[in-house]
């Protein structure tokens, strides 16, 4: 009778075997196409958010909204402030002595105006007031083989040139790089402010040019047990493919990850392992930024960063690209905020809270409006998600780019540089700026697209993400043949 595949069983078993390697092969390729189904899945997953309204999504602030928020003063703004939260929630700002001033002064005309000296903590390089609050000398106490470092002994000459009231005037001029002390700060801080505060549950730590939304704060953290292990922030690449948190768009740690951090093996005869600043003060020097040497600390004590992209961002409000990335998620921090944007921001959020929803990307698009204007001269609307036009497009001016862009569905905006010729167009609506070399950029919107998207992106529900170290990198440009 017949039998497999149409041969007799004598015919079958007189077949040569499979050979062994090409056996592995027909059992290898079924794996590898697993392995690679399970990483694109999990990968997707990564990329895609919550959908659901938040479960402690009621603003604590009272009254909600203040009419006329722009006339009213930072006294008047603040009598709605729910100070009560700050029981539980420590804000901790970072600044430096050599700050741009007008950058210091929006920071606490804006995010630090309703706190008094007792709430806000305020840590820098040297001990001075600083707007009725007295900073914190991060660096006092730290140990002395650091004295023979080049960035450490920057602090060290600003320190000696303060204390001896030295000034400029009349004495040769010294710079003082406040990049190069800033990366030393990052872990005294956090010991610093839990063994002082230790009763908070969350502690947010933010810089001079961030700016943090704190009704979203607020409502966010009521979501989680201070006791858990917890680092949220927009991941940043740091040392052997791990991510930290990015300082500049503000992170927070919970009590039980700072606890995490500081622990110490104990024995009878005392500590096992060193104190924390001794413990990495070789990789504080060898980092380039100290948010990277406390996001690998805080690794290496199995602490890992929950990933919050976009709801913290490192984008600054004008330089935010207009997407489906950026438009129904909560937003709770942002970075290199200009100081006219920061009080600007500041009044409009008094002004456009909502009681049953944090502010999202939607509403924040409502301070500049980019894509209600049709054309800037002198104006640079970026190239963040952006491609250039192909050589054979031969385009030769703004409106020809404009053109372009009309010609290909994606495109929302155009950026023309007549210096170079280039012509970019956009898939995201960005507001931008002033450009520095005035006459040489010329930018432009599609308004009819860009009123299209916000009819076609209602947010009917609230997007707030979950954690991802991989999400922060889907975006980019693609270049449209067209």
């Amino acid at each position: 009778m017949p039998s497999m595949m149409g041969k007799t069983p004598s015919t079958w078993s007189q077949m040569a075997p499979v050979p062994n390697k090409r056996r592995y092969r027909l059992l290898l390729a079924p794996l590898i196409f697993l392995v690679f189904l399970w990483i694109a899945l999990w990968f997707s997953s990564s990329l895609r958010v919550h959908s659901a309204l938040h479960p402690h999504s009621q603003s604590e602030f009272k009254p909600l909204n203040v009419q006329n928020a722009d006339r009213k003063s930072a006294q008047e703004l603040c009598a709605s402030f729910p100070r009560h939260i700050l029981d539980s929630i420590q804000p901790v700002l970072r600044i430096g002595h050599t700050e741009n001033r007008d950058k210091l002064e929006s920071q606490f005309d804006s995010v630090s105006s309703c706190f008094t000296s007792d709430e806000l903590v305020v840590f820098s390089d040297i001990v001075e007031d600083v707007r009725g609050h007295q900073t914190i000398d991060a660096l006092e106490n730290m140990p002395l083989e650091l004295h023979e470092n080049d960035h450490f002994r920057q602090y060290i000459l600003q320190k000696q040139r303060y204390t001896n009231n030295v000034s400029e005037v009349g004495s040769e001029p010294v710079h003082i790089d406040g990049w190069a002390i800033d990366r030393f700060k990052f872990l005294p801080m956090v010991e610093r402010i839990y063994h002082s505060r230790p009763e908070k549950e969350f502690y947010v730590f933010y810089e001079t040019d961030s700016y943090i939304f704190w009704d979203n704060i607020f409502r966010y953290l009521k979501g989680f047990d201070p006791d858990d292990q917890l680092y949220m922030g927009t991941p940043t690449v740091g040392r052997k493919r791990t991510s930290f948190a990015n300082g500049g768009s503000g992170f927070v740690l919970s009590r039980g990850a700072i606890k995490a951090l500081l622990r110490r093996e104990e024995g009878e005869d005392g500590y096992f392992t060193a104190p924390l600043v001794d413990r990495w003060l070789k990789r504080m020097v060898d980092d380039c930024c100290g948010d990277a040497t406390l996001g690998w600390a805080l690794h290496t004590m199995g602490v890992p960063v929950m990933g919050l992209w976009p709801m913290f961002n490192p984008h600054s409000l004008h330089d935010i690209p207009f997407s489906d990335k950026h438009w129904c998620q909560p937003v709770l921090g942002l970075h290199r905020t200009t100081p006219s944007d920061m009080r600007r921001l500041w009044k409009w959020e008094f002004q456009n809270r909502k009681q049953d929803a944090p502010i999202i990307y939607s509403d924040i698009w409502g301070v500049h409006r980019p894509g209600e204007q049709e054309e800037l001269k002198n104006w640079d609307n970026g190239n963040w998600d952006g491609w250039n036009a192909p050589w054979w497009r031969n385009i030769k001016s703004a409106e020809a780019c404009k053109q372009y862009c009309l010609s290909g569905r994606d495109c929302v905006q155009w950026h023309w540089i007549s210096t170079t010729k280039q012509c970019i167009g956009m898939s995201s609506f960005r507001y931008g700026e002033m450009a520095s070399d005035k006459d040489c950029h010329h930018s432009g919107w599609i308004r009819e697209r860009v009123a299209k998207f916000q009819n076609d992106h209602q947010c009917k529900n609230i997007e707030w993400v979950k954690p991802s170290l991989w999400r922060v990198f889907s975006e980019g440009g693609r270049a449209p043949l067209y």
